[in-house]
């Protein structure tokens, strides 16, 4: 055969097992390969994939489900059961405690039919999933071909990841030792990627049968609504005069947000937990150890067979410190720690794409253990009753998981 219709027919042979390797097991729920269908899906739809076992699936499907980990546990404002205010003959009434902490809990409780709610809003500028930087994230496509060749997809992907939080929290006083806590988030999630890239059609003996530039994709995407709804019950187990208390409690999470466009998890949730405080005049130190347990997941998927499989479970291990520093002001300081088991992971790897040279790709990771530390500190003022003002701001200490290098936090509440 003439060598250019050689040429010719090898890589329309080459583009047509490439959409063919594209129908086996999709890389996210709903996808499209011309249309982006979700929040969850502009990836696969942005930057080049493929599925089956020729393709470079697993990396891209990885990545929903490290952000499905991520929203499982995102760090939430708690009801505050030490506001530096009694109620004598129901009066608010100073007292020689502080204001609370932000994110971590006390081993106390509210007391018997006292009503705390709160509103507070968050600020998630995520940058980075397992130190891979969002505006450097390189991928190579590579689709083997037996007796044809092979296809490589280089692309330089940018994404900007944003999710603007806001929760409504309410917890009642069942009885003197035991809370009941609703907590209700919606969120605006804004998600852009940016891909630009080429394609290169190598025959078998390595020599550059074809090579052109991939259409450019530049998909902006907004999605806002509901979130998962939290009920928790907190039981206070002890209360010792010299200021100790110990509760235990649980948390139970319904999947009621549209995890397609990262609004959700799409898996129940039950976290039970155990606390550890201790109240002083002034400085009041607390621990929260608990396990999260988190069921089945439409982002989590074998990408083998397309089962869908129970996002990774974590340890949590956090802490705080509330310092009254004045009769209406507290200061905070607070440490969160979430030991994630056999999470899905990503990393950097060199591939050699002939007559390009070596490119450092995204490549999907073994499932592993990872810890995600972050550092808060914030502050709560009191104007006046029982109204509380809190800001604070946390930072990331560490890269493993779906990280922002800083979190803020403003939010307002009422303890009646």
């Amino acid at each position: 055969m003439y060598k250019p219709l050689r040429n010719l027919a090898v890589g329309i042979s080459l583009l047509s097992g490439f959409a063919f390797a594209q129908t086996a097991v999709p890389p996210c729920p709903g996808y499209n390969p011309t249309h982006n269908t979700n929040l969850a899906c502009e990836f696969a739809t942005a930057i080049p994939t493929s599925g089956g076992k020729n393709g470079n699936l697993g990396t891209l499907s990885s990545v929903p489900a490290t952000f499905a980990a991520q929203l499982s546990n995102l760090p939430v404002a708690t009801a505050v059961s030490g506001t530096g205010i009694t109620f004598v003959n129901g009066i608010p009434t100073f007292s020689t405690e502080s204001l609370g902490t932000i994110l971590t809990q006390r081993g106390e409780t509210l007391g018997k039919h006292r009503f705390f709610v709160s509103f507070n809003y968050q600020r998630f500028g995520f940058g980075s999933v397992d130190g891979v930087r969002f505006k450097d994230f390189k991928t190579v496509n590579t689709v083997n071909f037996p007796g044809i060749g092979t296809a490589f997809q280089v692309s330089d992907n940018n994404i900007n990841l944003v999710i603007d939080q806001y929760t409504a929290l309410g917890t009642f006083g069942l009885t003197g030792r035991t809370d009941l806590t609703l907590v209700v988030p919606f969120s605006t999630v804004s998600l852009r990627t940016i891909s630009t890239g080429s394609q290169f059609n190598i025959a078998p003996d390595g020599s550059t049968l074809s090579a052109f530039p991939l259409p450019g994709a530049n998909l902006p995407g907004s999605k806002s609504g509901p979130g998962d709804v939290t009920i928790g019950l907190k039981q206070n187990v002890v209360r010792a005069e010299n200021g100790t208390s110990m509760a235990v409690g649980g948390e139970f999470r319904v999947p009621t947000g549209d995890e397609t466009n990262y609004l959700g998890t799409g898996a129940y949730g039950i976290k039970p937990y155990i606390i550890l405080s201790h109240r002083g005049k002034r400085i009041t130190p607390n621990v929260n150890i608990g396990y999260e347990w988190n069921g089945k997941s439409s982002l989590y998927f074998n990408p083998a067979n397309g089962d869908h499989l129970n996002l990774p479970a974590s340890f949590i291990y956090t802490g705080g410190l509330d310092v009254k520093v004045a009769a209406r002001l507290t200061l905070v300081g607070e440490f969160l720690g979430q030991y994630v088991i056999n999470g899905p992971r990503i990393a950097i790897a060199s591939v050699t794409v002939p007559g390009q040279g070596t490119v450092n790709s995204i490549v999907q990771a073994p499932t592993s253990s990872y810890a995600m530390d972050n550092a808060g500190f914030g502050f709560k003022i009191n104007p006046f009753g029982g109204l509380l003002i809190d800001a604070s701001a946390m930072f990331k200490l560490d890269d493993a998981g779906l990280r922002a290098k800083v979190v803020p936090l403003v939010g307002v509440s009422y303890r009646f």
